[in-house]
Order: C-alpha cells, then sequence, then structure tokens
C-alpha cells in the first residue's frame, strides 16, 4: 500500500521529516533545498497528524507565554543595554550569522532579564537574602579527610610531583589570596603554564583545608566541548579520583556531574547560559572561571555582561577571567576593579 510517509522519504523532500529527515538535520534545508528558519524542529519519529499536534503546541505555547509578558517591565542598567546593543550590532554584521544561533541566544537573553528585571528591587533584596550554600560542618569534616587520605596514596604523589613543576604551582599562595581578597581577579599565563588544571584545584583544595569546603562549587567554562571533558579527566586524574566525583563535566549531550558542594564543574559557556534560566543568580557556584576568555564570541560577551551585572548582587561570588593573550586593561576598566 502507499504511503504519504514512505514518498517523503524517498524523495528526501517534503518537510524534511519521516525518512527523509535529511532536510532538517543536515543544514537545515527543507522542501527544494530552501533553508528552514522556523525555530526548533519535531523530534525524529513523528507521523503525519503527530506533527501538526507538536507544531500547534508549539504555537500554543508562545501565544501563553507572549500574552502573559506582553507587559512585564525589563530594565537594565544604562552600560549592560550599551554592552549588549554593541554584542547583537556586531552579529548583524558578520557575514554568514546564523540566524538559529541568534534566536537561541536571544531567547537566554530575554528568559534572563525577564526573571531579574521585572520585579527589580524585589529581586535583588531576594537574591541578596537567598544563599544556596549552607555550611555543613560535617561535610566539612569528610572533604578534609577524604582530601588527606588522598593525599597520602602513591599516585596522588606522582600526580603532585608533577603538578609542582607548573609554572602556576609556584604562585599557588599568590593567586588564592587574590582571589578571597578580590571578587574579580584576572590571570594571564603562557600555554602549557597550568592555570587551567591548576587554579580551580587551588580554589577548591584551599576551602577543604580550611574546613569549609562544603561553601566552595567551581565552575570552570571552556570555549570548546574537548576541552571541558579532557580537562575535567586531567584534574581528576591529578586528584587521584575517577571523573565524576570532586571534578566533573557537562557539555551538550553529555553529562558526569561531580558532587554538589566541593567540587569543580567544566562545561561549555552554553551550558552555563542555559542554567542562567533557572538560576538567574548562579546561586549554585561559589566561583565563575571563564577560561580562554580572549576567544570573544556572543556567548562568551553576554555571559560577561551577566557577571558584571551579578556582581553587586552576590558580593560573595568571584569571578575569574583567565587566558593566555588576555588583555587585561580592557577587563579591569569594564569591571571597574
Amino acid at each position: 500500500m502507499y504511503s504519504n510517509e514512505r514518498h517523503r522519504g524517498r524523495r528526501g523532500g517534503g518537510r524534511g521529516w519521516g525518512r527523509g529527515s535529511d532536510g532538517w538535520d543536515r543544514g537545515g534545508h527543507g522542501r527544494g533545498g530552501r533553508s528552514e528558519r522556523r525555530g526548533p524542529r519535531p523530534p525524529p519519529g513523528l507521523r503525519g497528524k503527530e506533527i501538526g499536534l507538536f507544531f500547534a503546541r508549539r504555537n500554543r505555547a508562545r501565544r501563553e507565554w507572549a500574552d502573559a509578558n506582553q507587559n512585564a517591565a525589563i530594565s537594565i542598567d544604562p552600560r549592560s543595554q550599551q554592552a549588549l546593543q554593541r554584542i547583537i550590532s556586531k552579529i548583524r554584521s558578520e557575514e554568514g550569522s546564523s540566524h538559529e544561533r541568534l534566536d537561541s541566544i536571544n531567547a537566554v537573553v530575554v528568559d534572563y532579564l525577564s526573571s531579574t528585571s521585572r520585579s527589580t528591587s524585589s529581586n535583588l533584596s531576594g537574591a541578596r537574602s537567598t544563599q544556596r550554600f549552607v555550611r555543613n560542618a560535617s561535610l566539612d569534616d569528610r572533604l578534609c579527610r577524604d582530601l588527606e587520605e588522598k593525599a597520602q596514596s602513591g599516585e596522588y604523589q606522582k600526580m603532585l610531583e608533577f603538578r609542582k613543576q607548573l609554572p602556576a604551582y609556584t604562585m599557588r599562595q599568590q593567586i588564592v589570596e587574590l582571589i578571597e581578597g578580590n571578587q574579580v581577579v584576572v590571570i594571564s599565563g603562557e600555554t602549557g603554564s597550568g592555570k587551567t588544571t591548576q587554579v580551580p584545584q587551588f580554589i577548591l583544595d584551599s576551602y577543604i583545608e580550611s574546613g569549609k569546603g562544603s561553601l566552595c562549587k567551581v565552575i570552570c567554562t571552556q570555549p570548546r566541548r574537548i576541552s571541558a571533558i579532557s580537562v575535567a579527566e586531567r584534574v581528576a586524574a591529578e586528584r587521584g579520583e575517577r571523573c565524576g566525583e570532586s571534578a566533573g563535566y557537562h557539555i551538550r549531550l553529555e553529562c558526569r556531574a561531580p558532587r554538589d558542594r566541593g567540587s569543580i564543574l567544566f562545561c561549555t559557556t552554553g551550558i552555563l547560559l542555559q542554567q542562567l534560566q533557572s538560576d538567574p543568580y548562579i546561586l549554585s557556584a561559589s566561583h565563575v572561571i571563564l577560561d580562554e576568555v580572549h576567544e570573544r564570541d556572543l556567548q562568551t560577551d553576554f555571559l560577561t555582561v551577566v557577571l558584571k551585572d551579578l556582581l553587586t548582587v552576590r558580593p560573595d561570588l568571584h569571578v575569574i577571567l583567565m587566558s593566555a593573550t588576555i588583555n587585561a586593561e580592557l577587563f579591569t576598566s569594564y569591571f571597574g576593579k
């Protein structure tokens, strides 16, 4: 029996779903090879009426959101507004920039501004009084004991000898003191100096050794997914652990998250931006490290704007900017520190 689904699959045309879904999955081309730019695609495997219901639900959700937010007042400080306008202008001027990519970032921008600025004064006061981290004395003791036990193992000692040869390790105490005494720290070090793997560990070990490990959660962004995975696995190995204990990673479609407290999470910039939708004040972190910050793109620039805005709301949040070729004066001037 002849069916429309088989016909679509054989031709590879139609709407790009069914068996001929190459139109959606490979370059976003639909009927006649034209580019489809209508937002989220239907999940694979939908047929006939199910596809129509998918778009109907999506459109209904959009209308409900618009009705609920059409009168919402959103306000941000002038400097942040100017920064966002420059970012958007830059993207619009780039040749061949992706509409879908801009739409996805724009959705994060709207969600973030809506959640943090609709009622500015009440939200800010609520954020100051809300602390995700409450000190846990028993957890502090356990983290300290675990670190002491691991420090006695041969594997840990072997890794420690290698770490001590890195240029970053010789400045451990100075780096820790600078981070503790400042909300924003800019670290510039040559490639291979060990800043990416060592600085997060300096922060975590300092908290654990001082008996307050439960108050530490370091989030370190990486510009690429493979970097987040490889760095997390390396840090875990240096700590004599498997990835997913005190160090882990989170990238798109893959996650080996560490424990909630006393840990280091390596993730892509996009993952942290997504987290803003459910945690706009990043209350789940005590420190945020932007690594390779010189590799500026839309996501990194927007995240920088957000973090600057959060510094006044969260005086307990520490932001560390790291790069091999960083313009320290530029970022120092921007953050006003």
